[in-house]
């Protein structure tokens, strides 16, 4: 790595805590399995597939073959890129996939148009974000150190920081902002915006705790939670499911 690379390019030691932690939590690898095999459910059959901010690399192995990128280095990425400007052919990807990469970035919307750029025809987007709820509002404040601001993307924006970020981006352009969506993007349909993830926070996620052990009881709750009903889902949820597909129209 040259000495005079940016932050955003350094390797970033943060990414492999991460990995370390994920490799040996069980639990938490249920939740990635569970989260990879929804995201999945939802793209097209054939690829080729993009996973931008892919982090730690937590995905692939459940998802199957597909391209992972994101704008750190780490030796399991095959695209080093800032997905507001994608190095990527207009309409070759079948599909793009994301777990909170969303809310860390400093304009969504270039990023929406860049997506729209590169799906194929009938091709999607799906992405996992951060969702505030009554419930996780409290929490979200208490265990992260992200901002959640409702009235801009994020509090300070930079295009340098990679690790910025606004947890409730989600509710603001899926809910409040999704009127806007046809005219603002229109070969850029969004097909589902779902608050899901009750039960997530069970895991610990990155942390050295855990509140259930079970790796199998924990998915078997997971998939549960489709039958609650979505307006009390979304006083509950810790997260959203976002399918966003472009236009058959040329």
């Amino acid at each position: 790595m040259p000495s005079g690379a940016s932050p955003a390019q350094r390797f970033p030691e943060q990414l492999l805590a991460r990995r370390r932690v994920w490799e040996r939590k069980r639990v938490l690898q249920a939740v990635y399995r569970y989260w990879a095999q929804l995201l999945r459910s939802w793209l097209p059959d054939d690829g080729p597939y993009l996973e931008v901010g892919a982090g730690s690399g937590t995905l692939a192995d459940y998802v199957g073959s597909v391209f992972q990128s994101d704008i750190q280095v780490a030796p399991w990425l095959d695209l080093v890129t800032d997905i507001h400007q994608l190095p990527v052919q207009s309409g070759r990807l079948s599909g793009c996939l994301g777990v909170d990469v969303i809310h860390h970035l400093a304009d969504p919307h270039a990023f929406f148009a860049e997506l729209a750029r590169v799906l194929r025809p009938g091709g999607r987007g799906v992405f996992i974000e951060p969702y505030v709820s009554p419930l996780s509002y409290p929490l979200y404040r208490l265990m992260h150190d992200e901002s959640i601001c409702f009235d801009r993307y994020q509090e300070h924006a930079t295009h340098d920081d990679p690790q910025q970020g606004n947890t409730a981006m989600a509710n603001i352009l899926f809910e409040h902002e999704r009127a806007d969506w046809p005219t603002k993007h229109t070969q850029l349909k969004l097909v589902q915006s779902r608050p899901f993830g009750l039960f997530q926070i069970l895991a610990g996620g990155f942390s050295k705790h855990t509140l259930l052990s079970w790796p199998r009881l924990l998915t078997v709750l997971n998939r549960s939670e489709w039958f609650v009903p979505q307006p009390l889902m979304a006083l509950l949820a810790f997260r959203m499911l976002v399918v966003l597909q472009r236009s058959a129209d040329m």
